[in-house]
């Protein structure tokens, strides 16, 4: 019974981390889900054990994998990490390899040691 309460509070506390990085407050997501804020912020808590179907509605606005939300934390790349993907999948093909381009040129440049009034990108 206590691992099933950890669980809960893990997959809360990784629901929550994910809604923060999306930048959404819980009233926009129990809006978005139609639910009560008071429920959104219960599952947050890990007071209310969510099914499949939840977690699959919360994986689909996070942008993200259901497995995501229930695996460990400390698995799971930075926040940072997620907010690249967000903002990469925002971009067709062409302007994803011109970014990775300029991401290369960045670390290159930052490589070589080089002052940063000279990084002529």
């Amino acid at each position: 019974m206590k691992e099933k309460i950890e669980i809960n509070k893990r997959v809360g506390a990784t629901i929550a981390k994910y809604r923060k990085v999306s930048g959404l407050s819980q009233a926009q997501v129990a809006e978005l889900l139609g639910l009560s804020n008071d429920a959104i912020s219960r599952m947050e808590r890990g007071t209310i054990a969510l099914n499949v179907e939840r977690l699959y509605e919360f994986a689909q606005l996070f942008q993200c994998r259901v497995s995501d939300l229930i695996t460990d934390s400390q698995l799971q790349p930075t926040e940072q990490v997620y907010q690249l993907d967000r903002l990469f999948n925002q971009l067709n093909s062409v302007e994803r390899d011109k970014l990775i381009s300029l991401i290369e040129q960045i670390i290159e440049w930052k490589n070589s040691g080089k002052n940063y009034r000279t990084f002529s990108g």
